[in-house]
């Protein structure tokens, strides 16, 4: 069985006022091709909308695993930021592990 998990994000420091986006959806699947762990950082916005875009790896243990990685952001949705009650973009990065459990 292939399992992802979350082990790091952060998004930039936040105005007075101003609250961060919420993850709330995360469909999780794997490339089959991705060695048995493999670890992929990918750094994004979070757009007004919650929709992630300009999302890119920035380090990854195993190449054949970064693309998917950045299929999965795609599908995630976010409660945007908001500074006073306005959705905003920010920035954000995940640090992405796959593994396989037994």
């Amino acid at each position: 069985m292939r399992a992802i998990g979350l082990s790091r994000a952060r998004t930039l420091p936040f105005p007075p006022g101003a609250e961060r986006p919420r993850l709330i959806k995360a469909p999780q699947e794997a490339s089959e091709e991705a060695s048995e762990v493999a670890t992929v950082r990918v750094a994004f916005d979070i757009d007004p909308n919650g929709v992630p875009v300009n999302i890119q790896v920035a380090n990854s243990s195993d190449p054949k695993w970064s693309q998917p990685a950045t299929n999965l952001i795609a599908g995630w949705r976010f409660e945007p930021a908001t500074n006073n009650g306005a959705a905003i973009l920010t920035h954000a990065e995940f640090d992405l592990v796959r593994k396989n459990e037994k």
